[in-house]
């Protein structure tokens, strides 16, 4: 009787909690429709009000007006394919962009450069501490949750899922910001999963769980791409989390992104998973790749690299603007 009774208590708590997942993802929705300025439109368009009553040649004429209008929206917007092209050459040109980064390398990086190795060095130091600081406050129940509900954020899968929700959202409502984040989400993920892949692979750290102690490494080897450092995990959720905050720059956003996120971290820690240290860097990474992309593809950003594509002759290239 009473595994009867805990059994139904765990099926109505599984359900409560796929509850609020599914209203935070509608509230992700919600947040993509921000700055849509959703009013009694005509496809998108504003329709004027007037009391006062016009003549026939005169409407006839605005309703003409208002329908060339329209018929322009329509020839903006882009299909699916085009979407698909556009995001891909764009990958590219990103990508290319960040892995010559070093060669942009100058003094005014090098502040920047030691705070984040001196956080990731300090925090190295104290691996050992924090690790037996969270395996004496171990509890399985709440392992088990944060496993289930939070750490799908980290690999991938709700991550494409709320990148869909903003692409389609933008497509729906023409909105261009949300269709924005939902094609730089996926290129942000794409980048700093690979870029993660690449650091584990020279790293070589080995994780908490093999008890071998925090400094211990595997060099490079067919294996080490599985090693703890950086946490892929944190990369992935904070690469999507600062292309949210980074588009929407709003404070509530901000923390629902950003804490997201940082649950994924704690997850990581937590499942004996990941160093304190792993973590950071993977935030750091992600963070970096989900910034540089957003204002990289700014309009106020001063260097634009853009794919051109040209239906006509089907050939496509890239384009670089510098502006002063």
């Amino acid at each position: 009787m009473k595994n009867l009774i805990t059994r139904k208590k765990r099926y109505i708590t599984k359900k409560w909690i796929e509850k609020i997942l599914l209203k935070t993802v509608c509230l992700l929705s919600i947040i993509s429709l921000l700055g849509c300025g959703i009013s009694p439109t005509a496809n998108g368009q504003d329709i004027p009000e007037s009391s006062v009553k016009e003549p026939a040649s005169q409407t006839i004429e605005k309703s003409d007006t208002v329908q060339q209008e329209l018929n322009k929206q329509s020839e903006k917007q882009s299909s699916v394919s085009e979407d698909i092209g556009y995001a891909v050459h764009r990958f590219v040109s990103d990508t290319k962009y960040i892995i010559l980064w070093p060669e942009r390398l100058d003094k005014s990086y090098l502040l920047p450069i030691i705070g984040v190795g001196t956080l990731i060095g300090g925090l190295m130091a104290v691996d050992q501490d924090v690790r037996k600081y969270t395996r004496s406050h171990y509890n399985q129940k709440t392992n088990d949750f944060f496993s289930t509900y939070i750490d799908p954020l980290g690999d991938g899968r709700y991550g494409a899922a709320i990148c869909g929700v903003f692409y389609l959202t933008g497509k729906i409502f023409n909105n261009d910001r949300a269709k924005e984040t939902g094609i730089m989400g996926v290129e942000s993920m794409a980048i700093a999963g690979a870029l993660s892949s690449l650091g584990k692979l020279l790293i070589g750290r080995k994780r908490p769980n093999k008890n071998e102690g925090a400094f211990s490494y595997t060099g490079v080897s067919s294996k080490s791409y599985k090693s703890a450092m950086p946490s892929g995990h944190a990369t992935m959720a904070f690469s999507l989390a600062s292309v949210i905050a980074e588009q929407y720059e709003n404070i509530a956003v901000d923390i629902l992104a950003y804490g997201l996120a940082s649950a994924v971290g704690f997850q990581r820690v937590y499942d004996d998973k990941h160093w304190i240290s792993d973590v950071a860097a993977g935030a750091v990474l992600g963070t970096l790749v989900g910034t540089t992309i957003v204002r990289l593809n700014r309009a106020d950003f001063p260097i634009k690299v853009k794919p051109v594509i040209d239906s006509e002759t089907r050939t496509a290239g890239l384009a670089l603007n510098l502006e002063f």
